[in-house]
């Protein structure tokens, strides 16, 4: 009956409708679906004024572009846990061949230059759709019987590939997650004068000097070849001395000072002294010509390599993209640890590559599902550039655990008094300052963390909000639960912990290895570093991580980040993170995602960045 009825059943695209085909109303993904346009506006742009105010400066030497990370949730993962993990969701927003249409619309709304996608296990799907809007794209698949992988799209008319490398964890003893890496170069630059210029190719240096003759792509006037310059000597020597000779005789020379003409004027009578002599200076005279033109055409070849070396010096070094899809295992914080150490060494390795190879150093772009909650012992690792092992239990460095409650509507409801009660602080202290809002557009639901002074564990920092005089502490339900060594098994009053306060799990030789990437001797404490300087764009656009990044029946929270290195004033050139979107507003969902108008669990996270020249 349902099946004649055009009125979606909203019970239906919540995923729970106890009439089922008696219903009135329609079960069809066709007419549950959201009407075209989707809501990909609903979402809010915010842009930092300090990156605006450095991008006005810089002017038209600026490089700007877009970056889109998005875990896409595989089909596969999608079946497999869709009785955990997606109760509420419609089960027509499940389907692939729902899903992905709205994926692709989702990317080529927003137009990144660059895609990095996780979770994907339909890439001819992908490849097929964004070729025809000017992308091209790699991909690479888990390692083990995973059926999905990674795959990172690229505007060929905006950027160019010029290296690229793949990290297989499995490699170094860390499951069957895998890493991309590519450094690309701007296909055209306009900047400082404000002509294009090319990216460094032949043939595109070739197209943009169309006057020029050499594949280097160099203009003006080439030296000329041996036979030209023979040819030339041959009409000022020979020629010359011929037309003297004819003007003086009738009869052509003839015997052997016709053969060997000599050199020396006194043994030749007065009209061949003259001949001689004047083929001499004739050849002097070509002699010369011929390293005047050497040194002209010397000279306009150093020429056009400075210029050539100044528009180097102009043109923006190369960006390193790098993605991966990090363990999801909440308890195996060691793993993730040693994933992400190992990602960013590769990819400060293929930064200093590209500084040997273009002269300046590269700027790095590190995105994707990091499976680490923001404030987490693994987040500060990656913003701080090191992290003391023996101050955390390595099974919660992810600081991923599971919500309390039911139903996803309390897990949704509690975010939502934890946002609000966070922006009642956030105007309250406004206006003790007199000072208008800073752009805090949206507080992150995961808690925040910081080191003990005493350095013996993490203390949760305990967010006190004073509404009416009065100090609400607030522990949200799906933060992690605080580690101390002292601490010992007990009637924990943390609600997503499984049973209680633990003490630290000792860390074991080859879990320190795995992590830090080397044993520490002479008594030092293990420490986990990384040489890359890096902060999460949205933080740094925001002033706050994303409110969230995945939303589904377990877990509502920031995993997935989008990295950049951090500018520092008088480096070279500087990557500013401009503007970011947020999500879209937590109280608008329905149902947990993936739903009807959002297709997947979590949701796309897009920043727009300025490569911003250096300053003169």
């Amino acid at each position: 009956m349902n099946g004649q009825r055009s009125t979606p059943c909203t019970f239906f695209q919540r995923g729970h409708c106890r009439h089922g085909t008696a219903c009135r109303f329609a079960h069809n993904a066709a007419a549950c679906a959201p009407a075209s346009p989707l809501p990909f506006d609903d979402r809010q742009y915010v842009q930092s004024q300090a990156s605006l105010a450095s991008l006005c400066q810089a002017g038209s030497g600026a490089y700007r572009f877009r970056v889109m990370s998005y875990n896409v949730l595989a089909d596969c993962l999608a079946r497999e846990h869709a009785a955990e993990l997606y109760r509420s969701a419609p089960t027509f927003s499940l389907d692939w061949s729902y899903r992905g249409e709205l994926i692709i619309r989702e990317i080529l709304h927003h137009r990144p230059d660059v895609v990095c996608l996780q979770e994907v296990d339909h890439f001819p799907q992908f490849q097929q759709a964004l070729l025809r809007h000017g992308y091209e794209g790699i991909y690479t698949g888990r390692t083990g019987d995973r059926q999905d992988g990674l795959a990172t799209f690229w505007r060929t008319e905006r950027l160019r590939v010029v290296q690229q490398q793949i990290v297989m964890f499995k490699d170094h003893g860390m499951k069957d997650n895998v890493a991309q890496l590519l450094a690309f170069e701007p296909c055209t630059y306009s900047g400082g004068h404000g002509s294009n210029r090319s990216a460094g190719t032949a043939s595109s240096a070739h197209a943009s000097h169309p006057g020029s003759s050499s594949p280097s792509g160099r203009s003006g006037r080439q030296p000329a070849s041996p036979a030209k310059l023979n040819r030339h000597l041959r009409f000022d020597s020979g020629s010359e001395g011929e037309g003297e000779d004819s003007r003086h005789s009738s009869t052509p020379a003839t015997g052997p000072a016709a053969a060997a003409p000599s050199s020396d004027p006194a043994s030749l009578s007065l009209n061949e002294g003259v001949a001689a002599m004047h083929l001499d200076s004739t050849r002097a005279e070509g002699a010369a010509h011929d390293e005047a033109v050497e040194e002209a055409t010397g000279s306009a070849r150093a020429a056009e390599d400075s210029t050539a070396a100044a528009a180097a010096s102009v043109r923006p070094p190369p960006v390193v993209v790098a993605q991966t899809h990090c363990l999801f295992n909440p308890k195996r914080g060691d793993i993730k640890l040693g994933q992400v150490r190992t990602l960013l060494e590769h990819v400060n390795s293929l930064c200093l590559q590209q500084q040997k190879r273009c002269g300046q150093r590269a700027a790095a772009i590190i995105a994707g599902d990091f499976n680490s909650a923001a404030g987490s012992p693994i987040y500060h690792f990656v913003r701080d550039g090191s992290l003391p092992l023996l101050d955390h239990d390595r099974r919660y460095l992810s600081g991923q655990v599971q919500s309390r409650g039911d139903s996803w509507r309390d897990l949704q409801q509690a975010c939502l008094a934890l946002q609000g009660q966070q922006q009642q602080c956030q105007d309250l202290q406004d206006q003790r300052q007199q000072q208008p809002p800073a752009i805090l557009l949206g507080a992150s639901v995961a808690a925040t963390y910081a080191a003990s002074s005493g350095g013996d564990g993490w203390q949760q920092q305990v967010q006190q909000v004073q509404v009416q005089q009065q100090v609400v502490q607030l522990s949200p339900p799906y933060a992690p639960p605080p580690r101390h060594p002292a601490e010992r098994s007990g009637s924990g009053s943390f609600p997503g912990g499984s049973s209680g306060l633990k003490a630290l799990r000792p860390w074991a030789a080859q879990d320190v290895l795995m992590a830090a990437g080397s044993r520490s001797g002479g008594g030092e404490a293990p420490f986990a570093r990384h040489p890359l300087q890096l902060e999460s764009s949205y933080r740094a656009v925001t002033g706050s991580e994303c409110p969230y990044s995945t939303c589904h029946d377990k877990f509502i929270g920031a995993v997935d980040y989008i990295w950049s290195s951090r500018a520092e004033a008088g480096s070279g050139w500087q990557l500013l993170p401009v503007g970011v979107l947020l999500p879209p507003p937590l109280q608008t969902l329905s149902c947990a995602l993936p739903s009807p108008a959002w297709p997947s669990d979590h949701v796309s996270l897009v920043t727009d960045f300025a490569y911003l020249p250096p300053r003169s």
